[in-house]
């Protein structure tokens, strides 16, 4: 690592099959909805656990206080069961 960021080079995984962001968006969900379910299955891996917490932050602005300058982010906790 220079300095004060590094760079990291990710190679594709033998078999791994693109996103499917149009199967998500027809059944409803979003790509932080993806992002979290990769993450969760990622730290199950990592963990040997099948059920992990994390925590997701979020804005909890309204659209009727966008130019509040205050912070209002929060955070949820998230638990999931993998199968």
């Amino acid at each position: 690592m220079h300095g004060h960021g590094a760079v990291v080079k990710i190679a594709p995984v033998s078999g791994a099959q693109p996103v499917r962001f149009d199967l998500a968006r027809a059944n409803g969900a979003g790509v932080a909805t993806l992002v979290n379910a990769a993450w969760a299955i990622l730290l199950s891996r990592y963990s040997g656990r099948k059920d992990v917490v994390f925590g997701v932050t979020f804005s909890g602005r309204s659209p009727s206080q966008k130019d509040a300058v205050e912070s209002l982010t929060n955070t949820l906790t998230v638990r999931i069961q993998i199968d």
